[in-house]
């Protein structure tokens, strides 16, 4: 619920504040057609050769860098590194941070990573119910995969992805303060 009202605060904000003309409310549908079949075909290759171009080697070099990095002993010094804002100003433990951090390279790994540096997948154990709660909000509201941010690059420039990054950074570090302020007062 909380993910909604946020996405439709944002959506009144920056309708508000982008310049360009507002698209009216279209009333007519064109009439519906079968697809043929090539052009169906050749469009999904499209794209899904935009997407194995793009973003597949980031993917695979993340994921590369990431067991290196874990080999080396490095994800513990990362882990001295962001325990100020994880531990300080979330209220996370510092292995989360990582988590969310490295959840970059695929989000939906953001949870088995979480598992493996926690080093349990029992997450009560380690986590409270407000910070299970607090982490899964920030996950779900923070900067998208790197292969989003590649076809965003690709799609709108590095300075319009640049500041899409940033700002649900900063939004989901504000969240996830608030989930940690007032989140005991509902649960």
């Amino acid at each position: 619920m909380l993910e909604i009202i946020i996405i439709g605060a944002m959506g009144w904000i920056l309708g508000r504040t982008l310049p360009g003309q507002r698209s009216g409310f279209i009333m007519e549908m064109t009439p519906l057609r079968k697809p043929e079949l090539k052009s169906t075909l050749r469009k999904t290759w499209m794209k899904s050769r935009e997407f194995l171009y793009i973003a597949f080697p980031l993917l695979l070099a993340g994921s590369a860098a990431l067991g290196v990095a874990d080999a080396l002993g490095l994800l513990s010094v990362f882990q001295d590194f962001v325990e100020p804002i994880s531990v300080g100003l979330l209220g996370l433990p510092a292995f989360a941070a990582t988590a969310l951090v490295f959840g970059i390279l695929r989000k939906e790994m953001a949870l088995q990573i979480l598992a493996v540096l926690a080093g349990t997948a029992n997450f009560a154990a380690v986590m409270t119910p407000l910070q299970m709660y607090q982490f899964a909000v920030i996950t779900t509201i923070y900067v998208p995969c790197v292969a989003t941010i590649a076809v965003l690059k690709h799609e709108l420039g590095t300075k319009d992805t640049t500041l899409i990054v940033t700002f649900t950074i900063v939004l989901a570090v504000v969240v996830g303060v608030l989930i940690r302020i007032f989140g005991p007062l509902f649960l």
